[in-house]
């Protein structure tokens, strides 16, 4: 679960009394920023070509439209193409079917959740009866694992074998969710909080031995990843600003600046461990204009290594109100990954963007369902 998701859980603490369920809490406050958005009728245009992520990095529009991806063509969220849902969408069986290449809902609450794998077969994610919103879905980084909550537990599967790992909270009340995987794919973090709100506790997953350790991370805290040594790198929840401080839970730290690299009212929102553990992705940007207990607006990433330099900074384009929005997905295999995701009218649409060093480009497109009122599509990434 990245930043966003755990800010949107304890910043919409006073919305969520009104709900049995926080995860439903935060739907509706989509919902609502959806609703004033269209209510003040600000279209936001859907063609790729508008997407831009900074005028100096993003590639000239397509001259044809994507193709749709299905069994017959293989997946990757960095490959431009468009991803349907089957028609009769079957279960996801048990035993092995291979790696996944994402997990999607067509809507933010009340749709399935299918995974689709490499090889473009699409299955439906065994539904969770407490109606759990789909971002508690993961994905290891090589895709041969993912994590769902069903009636109470968290299931970490292997999908290229038979091994299930079941966790359940500490206590009644209390629920399991992931947090980070290691890079290697091997170990996954899980938190474990009040379903009503509140700080988590963390534990060490082996998806190997299904052994569980608990490290050393503050209750509370915001995790940026593992680390290739096995610790949990971490920042403090309430540190806001230029600056943050990212500990281990072995007792290092990193102190990153950001200096002059923000602009007037940019902040840190989020930090992503890349994948080669030497740098992290600091996403910044400025409160939102429409909901200020949102998460804010996201702006740029900056690339930054552990030793503090300031490695790069790449824009992201310009969006037009609160249902055009920014959404970290987290470190993909070549660069950090973004959703776009945006509604136009009754159309709703989830744009995959990466964003490296060698530029940003446009990967695959999810589309909405045609019910505009359950949100814009859900994209969980490997890793």
């Amino acid at each position: 679960m990245n930043d966003q998701i755990l800010t949107a859980y304890r910043e919409l603490d006073a919305e969520a009394r009104n709900y049995a369920d926080p995860d439903r809490a935060v739907a509706a406050a989509r919902r609502r920023r959806r609703t004033r958005f269209v209510a003040a009728a600000v279209a936001a245009p859907l063609v790729a070509g508008t997407l831009g992520v900074g005028a100096a990095l993003w590639p000239a529009a397509e001259s044809a439209p994507p193709p749709v991806v299905g069994a017959e063509r293989t997946i990757s969220v960095t490959e431009p193409g468009v991803i349907q849902p089957p028609a009769k969408p079957q279960p996801l069986p048990t035993g092995a079917v291979g790696n996944a290449a994402l997990v999607y809902t067509p809507c933010f609450s009340g749709c399935d959740a299918l995974v689709a794998l490499t090889d473009g077969r699409q299955f439906v994610v065994p539904p969770d009866p407490d109606g759990v919103f789909a971002g508690s879905l993961t994905l290891s980084p090589d895709g041969a694992w993912i994590g769902y909550p069903v009636a109470g537990e968290y299931l970490v599967r292997d999908l290229t074998g038979k091994r299930v790992h079941r966790l359940e909270g500490s206590s009644p009340g209390r629920r399991i969710g992931a947090a980070a995987w290691s890079a290697d794919s091997g170990r996954l973090l899980v938190f474990d909080e009040p379903r009503a709100g509140g700080d988590g506790v963390y534990t060490m997953l082996d998806v190997g031995t299904g052994a569980v350790t608990t490290p050393g991370v503050p209750t509370g805290s915001r995790v940026v990843g593992v680390l290739p040594d096995g610790a949990v790198l971490y920042r403090p929840s309430t540190q806001t600003g230029r600056a943050v401080t990212l500990s281990t839970s072995d007792g290092r730290t990193f102190p990153i600046d950001l200096g002059n690299r923000l602009t007037t009212g940019e902040s840190v929102q989020a930090v992503h461990l890349a994948r080669d553990g030497r740098e992290v992705y600091v996403v910044v940007g400025t409160p939102h204009p429409d909901v200020p207990t949102a998460g804010g607006a996201p702006t740029a990433v900056v690339s930054v290594a552990l030793t503090g330099k300031t490695l790069a900074r790449y824009e992201l384009g310009t969006t037009s109100g609160a249902a055009d929005f920014w959404e970290p997905l987290g470190v993909g295999v070549d660069g950090f990954v973004f959703g776009h995701c945006v509604q136009s009218g009754e159309t709703t649409r989830t744009t995959l963007v990466t964003v490296s060093a060698a530029g940003s480009r446009q990967g695959l497109v999810v589309p909405g369902s045609a019910t505009s009122d359950a949100g814009v599509p859900v994209v969980r990434i490997p890793g």
